[in-house]
């Protein structure tokens, strides 16, 4: 993953793309009953993201974290919501957590990126891992994830939902 990283192409660096701090804002929730998203539904960048995802986890000696189609399809809700508004926000998963639907959940935390829509899952990554508030998400004590990529024409909007 080292390596990867250090070849990423010096446009990609000089890409502006944003990437928030981790506490939740007030932007409202999506509907509870979100629709769930299997691995094999997910979007290709969110496939190769949960990959690296796990790739760096296991860098770190901690264990991989399994495809949750519960988060993943509040992963692809919220980015849905994020490219439709056009707002790089947070959800309140701590009042979702007290949902029926989350309740099963004992802590819900996400990473959320807005950049190009060019950006692939290895940039996404580094982004993430360059960011102390998300990479203590990446390597924290999480079981299951959900991963949601939307590019609305120009923006890329993801969403990571790590949950245990």
């Amino acid at each position: 993953m080292r390596t990867a990283l250090r070849a990423l192409p010096l446009a990609a660096v000089a890409v502006v793309f944003a990437v928030t701090a981790c506490a939740p804002t007030k932007a409202p929730p999506p509907a509870p009953t979100s629709p769930s998203l299997p691995f094999e539904s997910a979007d290709p960048i969110a496939k190769d993201l949960f990959s690296t995802t796990n790739a760096d986890r296991a860098a770190n000696a901690l264990d991989p974290l399994a495809w949750n189609d519960q988060l993943g399809g509040l992963a692809q809700s919220w980015s849905d919501h994020m490219a439709t508004t056009g707002q790089l926000v947070h959800q309140n998963l701590d009042a979702l957590r007290k949902t029926p639907a989350y309740s099963g959940f004992s802590d819900l935390k996400e990473n959320i990126l807005s950049g190009a829509c060019t950006f692939t899952a290895a940039q996404i990554e580094a982004a993430f891992m360059n960011s102390p508030a998300h990479k203590v998400n990446v390597l924290g004590n999480f079981t299951a994830v959900g991963i949601g990529v939307k590019c609305d024409g120009t923006h890329l909007f993801v969403t990571v939902v790590f949950g245990r």
